[in-house]
């Protein structure tokens, strides 16, 4: 049954959430770094987020098929290299995490990938999964979101994309800066912002140029 009303990206967006949160399930001490204990002493709380994982893998199956046709189609474009940005970022901050890990330097990085790392690779492969639709879902929800906001002859349309891909862009420039041993704590932070920054200028630039010369 095609999916009507549901906007573009929310199918991935629901994919790689119900990933996430089977995942979830099976790590619930330690996947969800941020709150450990919230659901160890619920009954049956594993399985309860283990359901809402599948609803939410099966609610989205139907329409992550049409947001992955339509980024098949935007990156034949002239610059559809900027639409894979969002799993490039994805695939540098699991990558970099990977490297912190290595050397023992994980204080200001990616504790959501590092616990799954820990996990073993039966947990970090289908969590890389979930992440790389997250971003991308959420990229491609942006697109839509600009084009409703803005209309779809206005070059303003690209500027949502622009900002959430800067945002996506902040944790692997902060975390290139620590591992790169120069600067550390708040100065890997402001670098991040900065380069985050000039990201979303720079995509937002790029792609106001390709729709001025189309």
């Amino acid at each position: 049954m095609k999916p009507l009303g549901i906007p573009r990206g929310v199918g991935l967006l629901l994919v790689g959430s119900g990933i996430y949160w089977i995942l979830s399930s099976q790590l619930i001490a330690s996947f969800t770094s941020l709150a450990p204990e919230l659901l160890r002493q619920v009954p049956l709380g594993a399985t309860f987020i283990s359901i809402i994982g599948i609803a939410c893998l099966l609610a989205g199956l139907s329409s992550a098929y049409r947001d992955i046709r339509l980024l098949n189609r935007l990156f034949t474009e002239t610059t559809g290299w900027v639409y894979t940005l969002p799993v490039i970022l994805a695939s540098a901050d699991i990558y970099l995490t990977l490297i912190g890990l290595f050397y023992g330097r994980t204080e200001e990085l990616n504790r959501f990938v590092a616990s799954a790392a820990s996990a073993g690779s039966s947990f970090m492969i289908p969590f890389a999964v979930s992440y790389m639709a997250l971003s991308e879902g959420l990229a491609v929800l942006m697109l839509g979101f600009g084009h409703r906001l803005y209309g779809t002859s206005s070059q303003e349309r690209y500027l949502p994309f622009a900002l959430i891909l800067g945002a996506a862009s902040f944790g692997p420039f902060s975390n290139l800066t620590t591992l790169s041993g120069l600067f550390s704590g708040l100065a890997s932070y402001v670098i991040g912002i900065a380069a985050a920054g000039v990201l979303s200028l720079t995509v937002y630039a790029i792609l106001r140029s390709d729709r001025k010369s189309t």
